[in-house]
């Protein structure tokens, strides 16, 4: 489920709508800021475009988020979140650097066990419908 989750994300994040695409630049703004106009962008080839998406990539990113419907209202934050972490390349998720995002003051590993529920709360959805013949 968490694959599927940070493919889906990977695949919005390639979307052509402005407001999808801000939330890709501004999540690589930092590194923007530390080149100058002339510095290391005018000595490197240029960077190629990702593929034009398929619609077999927007409907899987569609099936994929469409799960969030199986999460509790309250947890659906930190999926996205801890989601988003994974997909921009990071191991694993700092649960520590999301407890302000998620109102809480302590218990990080309590964010991780939330999480846990979360994405297995949609794998007993899932498995449900499949045993019911609904999927």
């Amino acid at each position: 489920m968490q694959e599927r989750l940070i493919a889906a994300m990977l695949i919005c994040w390639r979307m052509p709508d402005r407001e999808t695409s801000w939330l890709h630049v501004k999540a690589h703004w930092p590194d923007v800021l530390r080149h100058n106009f002339f510095g290391d962008y005018g000595d490197t080839e240029a960077m190629p475009r990702a593929a034009a998406l398929t619609r077999r990539d927007v409907a899987e990113m569609e099936e994929a988020f469409a799960w969030m419907a199986f999460v509790k209202d309250r947890d659906r934050k930190l999926v996205a979140m801890a989601v988003s972490r994974l997909a921009r390349g990071d191991n694993q998720v700092a649960w520590g650097s999301l407890k302000k995002a998620m109102g809480v003051q302590f218990g990080s590993d309590g964010l991780r066990k939330r999480y846990g529920r979360a994405i297995e709360s949609i794998c007993k959805a899932l498995n449900a419908a499949k045993v019911l013949g609904c999927a």
